[in-house]
């Protein structure tokens, strides 16, 4: 996925929303997590794809082979779930 191909998201959940790229969005939320705060955001990301199944039940598959690529699945299962709507 080159720069010109990523995707603006924006994203809403009750009172919060996250806007940019996939990466930019899943930086946000880490960043609102106090626990999370620091951590590689790799590892941030399946530690909430696991957390996110085991609270809702919602199973997102991260595809790709990049980081780029495992966000842009990550909020694209956001969305599909209906987890997150978009703005």
């Amino acid at each position: 996925m080159t720069t010109t191909e990523k995707i603006k998201h924006e994203l809403v959940n009750q009172d919060t929303v996250f806007a940019g790229t996939a990466l930019e969005v899943v930086q946000q939320m880490r960043d609102q997590a106090y626990f999370e705060r620091g951590i590689e955001l790799g590892v941030y990301l399946n530690h909430l794809t696991d957390l996110i199944l085991q609270i809702a039940g919602v199973k997102i598959t991260l595809e790709g082979e990049t980081l780029d690529e495992h966000a842009e699945s990550f909020v694209k299962g956001l969305i599909g779930s209906g987890y997150f709507k978009e703005a």
